[in-house]
Parts: C-alpha cells; sequence; structure tokens
C-alpha cells in the first residue's frame, strides 16, 4: 500500500468526506468548513504555517522533497466555497499525485 493510500485509509469521517470532495472531478456542491479541510491536510501528514502573512496558509507535506502549497484561508467566513475547493483539488491532485480510484481503494479496504 503506497503512503498516500496508507493515509486515505487513515482518515477520520469528516477528513475522508472532504478528501472525497477534493478529488471528484466535477465541481462539489456544497461548502466545506476551514477546519474540516484544514484538519484533513494535518491527518494527510501535512505540518500548516499560518505565518505566512496575510490569509495565506503554508501546508508542508511530510515528505521533505515535496513542493509545499499555499492556500489562502477563507475570510471573512470558514467555509471554502465550491468553486475554490475545485480549484486546491486540482492543485492537490496535480502536486501530490492523488487520485479518487486510490482514496476510494484505500477507504474500502478498511
Amino acid at each position: 500500500m503506497s503512503n498516500s493510500s496508507q493515509q486515505f485509509a487513515a482518515l477520520s469521517a469528516k477528513s475522508a468526506t472532504c478528501m472525497s470532495q477534493l478529488l471528484e472531478q466535477r465541481m462539489p456542491s456544497q461548502p466545506v468548513p476551514w477546519a474540516n479541510f484544514s484538519r484533513m491536510m494535518v491527518e494527510m501528514g501535512f505540518t500548516l504555517d499560518a505565518a505566512t502573512g496575510g490569509s495565506s496558509v503554508r501546508f508542508d507535506p511530510p515528505e521533505a522533497t515535496a513542493r509545499s502549497v499555499s492556500l489562502h484561508k477563507p475570510h471573512p467566513g470558514s467555509y471554502i466555497e465550491p468553486v475554490t475547493l475545485h480549484m486546491w483539488g486540482k492543485k492537490l491532485r496535480e502536486f501530490y499525485e492523488w487520485d479518487k480510484e486510490t482514496f476510494d481503494q484505500a477507504r474500502s479496504a478498511q
């Protein structure tokens, strides 16, 4: 089982729901709470650095050789709108080679 597969399998229910929405190729229908998204990233092994200035938050991956990703925390609300979640999902799929098939297989193997 790959590292991503192991991380996918270990996600809590809320984080798994968030990840499922991120990995969809189509536009999500519901906004996602920032707290759920950031918790999901931490459960995937990322460290969160909110000291990057303004609303930007940097997520550093567990692999030292992988690139970090900076995302803007939603404001004034605390929900990530579907269009933003869709864009972030595309970026995360590209950066970390995450895919829906691997996620679904890891979750069903539990």
